[in-house]
């Protein structure tokens, strides 16, 4: 019997190792498998492709930003559900769980900052508010 007639031992019941989990991204422009810290040393640019990938809210406020000035307003602020609409499940049910997975209350962060010491008003979606997507909690403080 060659090597090749063998089945290969089933995966089920058996603990499955993935290394390098979170370690490695892959491009979804050119297919290329680059290291997750150089995505995000790069800004979400593929170093292979130069594709642009999508950049989470703080990566944003930290490009942009002199360091140190940023300063958030209305942390307080919560959507609400006047209508409560509901449909696989109620929207104040979606906004709890959306507020858990994003760290975030709200889909927009704004406050004030610096940018070439000069002061200015800065605000940018949260895109992983609803939709955590993989930058997950990348740039999270």
């Amino acid at each position: 019997m060659g090597s090749f007639d063998k089945t290969p031992p089933s995966v089920e019941g058996s603990e499955k190792r993935t290394l390098g989990e979170g370690v490695f991204r892959k491009c979804e422009g050119c297919g290329e498998t680059v290291r997750a810290d150089e995505f995000a040393h790069n800004y979400e640019v593929c170093p292979a492709c130069g594709l642009h990938h999508r950049l989470g809210s703080h990566a944003w406020i930290d490009l942009l930003l002199d360091p140190g000035s940023w300063e958030e307003l209305d942390t307080d602020l919560h959507p609400v559900d006047p209508l409560e609409f509901t449909d696989t499940k109620p929207y104040a049910q979606r906004l709890r769980e959306a507020a858990e997975a994003s760290g975030t209350n709200d889909a927009l962060l704004a406050g004030n900052g610096r940018i070439q010491d000069r002061p200015i008003q800065f605000g940018c979606f949260v895109y992983d508010f609803m939709d955590p997507g993989p930058l997950g909690k990348l740039y999270r403080e």
